[in-house]
């Protein structure tokens, strides 16, 4: 029978942790675990990092052999194995080299941010090193050097691949992205599928008891996620929460609360003042979206964007960028900002600090998005793990 290669590698996480790309990477996995299928499949990991034990469940459970490998000419070896028919894999960076033979290749491309976006003038406040912000500041004087760099990997990752390839994107937005930076690939080869729900969303189990042990009250807090990276926009965030505070001190004073710890060049207040959490697990994450007052999203370059749906799963407002591909997911359930605008967002949190009932309209809003959303993620997985596994398709 002929067969299937699923890169687990992209359900592994990282060096920062886990990311969007191992969530959705495990969802497509557990999916495909679970239906029947005219191709074997066969997954292969990295030996130094631990594969979640979900991913090991779902293998055994299937019967899917699991292939450990220490580098990339293992995964060529396994590539050229005469028995493999398909490849995919959901964070295919690193594979622009690998050579496919005549295999069909499925990839997940899920942004073009590190061509589009290449830094911000906070970035060099998110660097822990001299040596990171040298980089940084020549990324964003001397742009040329590194376009041409992040453009050739793209065209090495996007160029044809064995029998056949296709890509998978997230979004209209990234599809779009692709066809206008690289004019010579075909439309009809880019397929859209929103990205699979997560485990944090609408969840039953959130523990209550986590707000009171942070010293926290319900509704009391600002929410930011992924604040320890700079793509995020938590520092220009938090200088805009700050400072409308300072400056209206009628308004009912809000706690931040930032999952994924704090910039590395944050001022020494912040750390005194505001909450910084990392190593978040998705119960007590979920349970944080449920009780904040509202979730701060300006992220600058977004292929999907999950936080602003997780917290649309719970009511709970959302201020997001009015870029990328959030205003494509989101729709009219969240109230946009152009990320690098200050005014803009002092402007939308003053509205919900003194506008109950605009706070009440904007969580229904999120409410009935979230549902449209994730019927469509749903119906979308499961086309993605049909193009997948059919021969036919």
């Amino acid at each position: 029978m002929r067969t299937l290669l699923f890169d687990l590698r992209a359900s592994q996480p990282g060096p920062l942790g886990d990311h969007g790309g191992a969530e959705y990477a495990r969802a497509v996995f557990r999916y495909l675990a679970g239906m029947s299928r005219d191709l074997s499949v066969t997954a292969f990991y990295d030996t130094s990092r631990a594969l979640p034990e979900d991913m090991k469940v779902a293998a055994q459970g299937a019967g899917i052999p699991l292939v450990a490998m220490q580098n990339l000419r293992d995964l060529q070896d396994l590539v050229d194995d005469p028995d493999s028919d398909r490849f995919y894999s959901a964070l295919p960076y690193e594979y622009g080299e690998l050579n496919f033979r005549d295999l069909d290749v499925l990839l997940t491309i899920h942004d073009l941010r590190s061509l589009q976006t290449r830094t911000d003038a906070y970035a060099w406040r998110y660097a822990s090193g001299l040596r990171e912000v040298a980089l940084l500041q020549a990324k964003r004087f001397f742009p040329g050097p590194y376009r041409w760099f992040k453009r050739r990997h793209f065209e090495r990752l996007l160029g044809p691949k064995g029998r056949r390839r296709r890509i998978v994107v997230p979004s209209e937005h990234t599809k779009y992205s692709i066809l206008v930076s690289f004019p010579w690939i075909p439309a009809e080869e880019i397929s859209v599928c929103y990205s699979p729900r997560t485990a944090v969303c609408d969840r039953q189990d959130t523990d209550a008891s986590l707000i009171e042990r942070l010293g926290l009250v319900d509704r009391g807090y600002v929410l930011l996620v992924s604040s320890g990276r700079w793509m995020k926009n938590s520092y220009r965030a938090i200088m805009a929460i700050e400072e409308l505070f300072e400056r209206r001190l009628d308004l009912e004073r809000k706690r931040i609360v930032a999952v994924g710890g704090a910039p590395a060049r944050a001022p020494g207040r912040w750390r005194d003042q505001h909450l910084f959490l990392s190593n978040v697990d998705v119960r007590s994450l979920a349970t944080l979206y449920r009780h904040a007052f509202v979730l701060f999203y300006p992220s600058l370059n977004e292929g999907f964007g999950y936080p602003p749906l997780e917290s649309m799963s719970y009511g709970t407002p959302v201020i997001a960028s009015a870029s990328s591909a959030i205003p494509e997911i989101s729709g009219d359930g969240a109230i946009y900002v152009m990320p690098d605008s200050i005014d803009e967002m002092q402007n939308r949190l003053c509205w919900l600090l003194q506008d109950e009932q605009a706070w009440g309209h904007c969580s229904e809003r999120a409410r009935q998005r979230y549902r449209t959303i994730s019927a469509a993620q749903d119906q979308m997985l499961a086309q993605l793990c049909h193009l997948l596994v059919q021969t036919d398709a």
